[in-house]
């Protein structure tokens, strides 16, 4: 369950990592151009609080009439057989994807994208109430005009379940809000973080240009995924180990630790995905059925990078 960086309205706890639910690891069969599919499956096996909820919940209606969510629990409880559950879930969501209206859609056999693979089961399992708030993280957005004479300001609160920034952590600033040319550390970035929005316009003085936003996050969720949007510049985006956020009335920090990381090598037009996980047999390295010893850390070849809650440190 989510909790405030700030202000603590409410007795709220977060669900910590659990190694009793972390499984060892197993390589996934490419069944042809699946690469993407196993990675980000590889990278949500290490999500220990999705199978410890759905687990102890499986008699719920919200998990017994969820076949996604029952997939993932099987994948758990008889990890023999997570070949097959992971074929069934290709097939699954290549077919949930071709009944999409919109055009984000997937064919069968073809390469795809780990993140849209990860969007899409995410919609399913977060069907489940209490698997969605692992995801869910809040912030709050102020935008500013710039128009001389104006600087009228407005707040919008929102809800995601992921974090997509820039390889250079920088999010096209403007230069007047720039303090150097150094990237932003990764952590700082996601408590706050400032950017600008082009041809937005002013509800007061109807000025239409860009507008600075201030992004600060105001509600933490368990689970923590950043996605690098590397389509253009491939570099290696420094990324920490561990996380902290500071709950200051409480005087204390929710602290989190990287659990796994989707690595995609090649290019936009074609490549192959793999994932460096943490397991109970410690850091591997998952490459469809290849399974070997895995080190944690910034590549250029990074996509998306997960934090799990594991304690508090109090200060």
């Amino acid at each position: 369950m989510a909790a405030p960086t700030e202000k603590k309205e409410i007795d709220i706890s977060l669900q910590a990592y659990d190694p009793e639910y972390c499984p060892v690891a197993t390589g996934l069969r490419n069944i042809g151009n699946t690469c993407f599919m196993n990675a980000i499956v590889q990278a949500m096996l290490g999500i220990t609080s999705i199978f410890k909820t759905a687990y102890l919940q499986r008699e719920s209606d919200s998990v017994a009439n969820n076949p996604i969510l029952q997939l993932f629990v099987k994948m758990f409880t008889d990890k023999s057989r997570i070949n097959e559950y992971t074929q069934t879930l290709y097939r699954e969501m290549i077919g949930k994807s071709l009944k999409r209206i919109d055009l984000t859609r997937m064919d069968i056999w073809s390469q795809e994208d780990s993140y849209e693979m990860f969007v899409f089961i995410l919609e399913e399992l977060c069907k489940c109430p209490d698997i969605e708030i692992l995801f869910n993280h809040r912030t709050t957005t102020t935008r500013k005009c710039l128009k001389k004479g104006c600087g009228h300001t407005s707040t919008t609160r929102d809800t995601n379940q992921m974090f997509i920034v820039q390889p250079d952590i920088k999010v096209d600033q403007l230069p007047e809000t720039k303090s150097d040319e150094t990237s932003q550390d990764l952590n700082d970035f996601l408590k706050k973080y400032v950017s600008c929005v082009p041809d937005f316009t002013c509800k007061v003085c109807k000025d239409k240009g860009t507008k600075l936003t201030f992004t600060k996050v105001t509600m933490i969720p368990e689970v923590i995924c950043v996605v690098f949007r590397k389509y253009f510049q491939k570099r290696a985006t420094p990324f920490p180990m561990k996380l902290k956020f500071a709950d200051v009335k409480e005087k204390k920090n929710y602290i989190y630790d990287l659990i796994a990381q989707v690595e995609h090598s090649g290019s936009q037009g074609g490549g192959h995905y793999y994932a460096i996980c943490r397991r109970k047999d410690g850091w591997k390295r998952l490459d469809d059925e290849s399974v070997s010893d895995g080190i944690p850390g910034p590549t250029e070849n990074t996509y998306l990078v997960f934090y799990h809650y594991v304690g508090d440190e109090y200060v």
